[in-house]
């Protein structure tokens, strides 16, 4: 990102937070662009996380500052401890809570479905399960690597025996791929799907949402912070979120 436009961000992200305690450290939150949970938008972060994260960081008068960081960087710079940093739209998982803190849950996924070409819709149908498809299922699967699919998707990630590729690229080179032929399915919330297809100005039509009876509910996504971020303070955040949603 160009530096005039980290400033703009930066003014943008104070300006509810002028009135924060003398000297208190401006947090750091680390986001990468992904439609719909956060993105820019004439000149501001918006999105299904970024917009209720800021309510609540300026309705507690905790000061902070939006940085784009690519999603492998803001694990490590997490776990690294080294300042006041957090990161958005992250799912609980075993262990994470070893290298940081967790705030309240800021927004619940729709159950995720298998994005899929249309013209391989019925070849997806064949499988009773969600189980049977991710464990047993030889068609490609292209995964985020080092990205939580939540508890349940993990645990049979684990368990699949057919081609996967892991891969470093955002969800829109991902979408891309999948759009291209060069794999052949991805793990994707609706609303991400569709927000992302739209955004692409790919054709809705030529994908298919694959839902299976046994998907599990869609997941938390929280505020995910260092050790360097006090609980009191995420504590002055997560009441600051609970009065923003009532």
């Amino acid at each position: 990102m160009r530096a005039w436009q980290q400033i703009l961000l930066l003014v943008l992200s104070l300006g509810g937070s002028e009135v924060a305690a003398a000297g208190e450290q401006p947090i750091s939150v680390h986001y990468n662009t992904r439609v719909p949970y956060a993105y820019v938008e004439h000149g501001e972060v918006r999105g299904l996380m970024a917009e209720p994260i800021a309510r609540a960081l300026k309705a507690a008068k905790l000061p902070f500052n939006w940085v784009e960081t690519p999603f492998s960087r803001q694990m490590a710079t997490i776990k690294g401890n080294t300042g006041a940093d957090c990161m958005i739209g992250v799912f609980k998982k075993p262990g994470r809570e070893r290298i940081g803190r967790y705030s309240a849950p800021v927004y619940q996924d729709r159950p995720q479905i298998l994005l899929v070409r249309a013209d391989d819709e019925v070849s997806f149908q064949r499988y009773p399960s969600l189980r049977a498809a991710i464990t047993d299922g030889q068609f490609r699967l292209l995964i985020k690597e080092s990205y939580s699919y939540g508890p349940g998707f993990d645990a049979l990630l684990q368990a699949r025996k057919g081609p996967t590729e892991h891969v470093y690229n955002e969800n829109g080179q991902m979408l891309r791929m999948l759009a291209e032929s060069m794999t052949d399915a991805l793990i994707m919330a609706p609303e991400e799907a569709n927000a992302l297809i739209r955004h692409r100005e790919l054709k809705p039509e030529h994908f298919a949402y694959i839902r299976y009876p046994d998907t599990p509910a869609g997941e938390w996504r929280h505020l995910f912070c260092s050790f360097k971020v006090a609980q009191s303070v995420l504590d002055r955040f997560n009441q600051a979120l609970t009065v923003a949603s009532r």
